[in-house]
């Protein structure tokens, strides 16, 4: 499926320009935290101050949390996915980008045998895996305070 497929499923929304609409994205979040509870809002810190500046001035000061993108960060994390899908207490819904970003992911391990996705090939996009392994990392924090 291309993007231009996956809007017209409302899987997506495509934004005019070629650069990324950080105020439309922000307004985004803040109508979902009208829906929603939000109890973190997780970013990879890399090249993310100006969305985090947005969305802290925008309401979401205290929920802002940095997510490190290491290895390290991303062993246990990956370990739970993995058995929640194994359990089947967790699942991709039925969004296509979800099943296209695992298909384009495998598991790399350091020397030390941390773990994290890493694209199969480089033209291809994870983002969709990654943000709900950071989204669990966040949760499980949040849980065990």
């Amino acid at each position: 499926m291309t993007l231009r497929a996956w809007a017209e499923a409302g899987h997506i929304t495509l934004l005019d320009g070629d650069v990324m609409d950080y105020r439309y994205i922000a307004r985004y979040v803040m109508e979902r935290s009208q829906r929603f509870t939000l109890l973190a809002v997780g970013y990879d810190a890399y090249k993310a101050r100006e969305m985090v500046n947005i969305l802290q001035n925008s309401g979401l000061r205290g929920l802002m949390k940095p997510v490190s993108q290491t290895y390290a960060a991303f062993t246990s994390v990956c370990m739970s996915f993995e058995t929640g899908v194994f359990n089947r207490k967790i699942f991709l819904n039925d969004n296509p980008i979800n099943l296209y970003c695992v298909e384009n992911a495998v598991l790399d391990r350091d020397r030390m045998e941390n773990m994290k996705p890493v694209k199969r090939q480089e033209n291809r996009r994870i983002d969709g895996l990654i943000t709900a392994l950071m989204s669990l990392k966040l949760w499980h924090e949040l849980r065990l305070g």
